[in-house]
């Protein structure tokens, strides 16, 4: 389990300390930097682990404006084994220093802007001017994939409505939300206690629901294909009819209820909850902007289910949030304030350390400190020196 997360020049955060425990929420408005605390996890486990085709930032820098380099800094325990991630970068015209090559050091390779670096750290190509470089440090080969293995959704309505299909195995559901028929079809059929897991957990969300499954459906799919034609290559694009699965809902009413006519809340509760079930080997959990949709009601017991299934099955969760009815759902330890302030930079603290915390608790709930104090108490007394780190 993850136990400090120290960020420093990557993205707004300048220098940011969290130390999560088993259930822990990001909260502040939009911009404050809360989904940035959940890139660099992501970037720094893919490096653990690499994926095929890994590509962790095709799209846009992970330094903060004006800096020449960055740093993100993961610590933990794994059973009573501590570990270190360590991610380096650097656009200076030289190489940053490497660990030494000892059994307990161990270095990857980083994708920073779509370009591949060699894991000793050094230029590649030459003419590039990043450097990258990852440690880990004091992690039994054993533990490796253990502690690198995580699982994270921001995902759509619509994508999650979406019939699928795929040659994977297992099936999974994708970050952004597509594959959950896939998923669930196969958790119906080898899983079959995860899937009365989801259905239940489900009902006590949304009592409207009493069953979720699947039935087949035709699904176009476009796919790339090659023909070699006297030695030359030529890509075309071919259309073909697949088998794949659509999700279906039995409820009070209506029987046999299509994906798509159901409300997003229901849907992205639905996918949270596959994600959980079928991520048998994700020690991490990290889940962004989870309450959309939801009613209040919903919301407070879809905290509970959470809460149970990170204790009951030793999961770690890091989630972002707008709402203190979630919020209300977690010790004031285990909220984490975000605001930025006017030079753009993030700084966080944790709810209890409001100076009004613990008379204040004595009569509101979490939720109800965060939501009448705001942010704004996060940039009394911050550090000036940040502006310039």
């Amino acid at each position: 389990m993850i136990t400090k997360i120290e960020l420093t020049n990557f993205k707004s955060h300048a220098h940011t300390v969290i130390e999560p425990r088993r259930v822990t929420a990001l909260v502040g408005p939009n911009g404050a930097g809360k989904s940035n605390v959940l890139q660099a996890l992501r970037s720094l486990m893919d490096l653990a682990v690499p994926r095929p085709n890994l590509e962790l930032n095709p799209s846009g820098k992970l330094m903060r404006e004006g800096c020449d380099s960055f740093e993100i800094k993961v610590e933990g325990k794994h059973q009573k084994h501590p570990w270190l991630f360590k991610a380096l970068t650097s656009s200076r015209d030289y190489p940053l220093p490497h660990a030494p090559h000892t059994p307990n050091v161990r270095a990857w390779g980083m994708y920073i802007e779509g370009r591949l670096f060699h894991e000793e750290g050094y230029l590649a190509p030459p003419e590039n001017r990043n450097v990258s470089l990852l440690l880990g440090t004091g992690i039994p080969e054993s533990l490796l994939a253990a502690v690198g293995k995580y699982t994270y959704l921001k995902a759509t309505a619509a994508n999650l409505a979406s019939p699928s299909y795929t040659e994977e195995i297992p099936p999974s559901i994708s970050a952004d939300g597509q594959g959950m028929a896939s998923t669930i079809a196969n958790l119906m059929t080898s899983e079959t206690d995860g899937h009365q897991a989801i259905v239940e957990s489900l009902h006590q969300i949304v009592s409207l629901v009493k069953n979720v499954r699947v039935r087949p459906a035709r699904i176009a799919r476009t796919e790339k294909r090659v023909i070699s034609i006297d030695g030359k290559d030529f890509p075309f694009d071919e259309k073909r009819e697949v088998v794949g699965h659509e999700i279906i809902f039995d409820t009070q009413t209506i029987k046999g209820l299509p994906a798509y006519a159901m409300s997003d809340g229901t849907l992205l509760a639905l996918g949270l909850l596959t994600l959980l079930w079928s991520s048998p080997n994700a020690h991490l959990i990290l889940l962004d902007d989870i309450e959309a949709g939801l009613h209040p009601l919903a919301q407070r017991q879809l905290m509970k289910v959470i809460k149970d299934f990170a204790e009951k099955h030793d999961r770690q969760i890091i989630l972002t949030s707008h709402s203190p009815y979630i919020v209300d759902a977690l010790d004031a330890k285990d909220v984490w304030v975000m605001a930025t302030d006017k030079e753009g930079i993030s700084h966080t603290k944790r709810l209890s350390d409001h100076p009004d915390a613990t008379r204040a608790l004595d009569i509101l709930t979490t939720g109800e400190l965060w939501d009448a104090e705001g942010e704004s108490w996060v940039l009394e007394n911050a550090p000036a020196e940040l502006a310039n780190a």
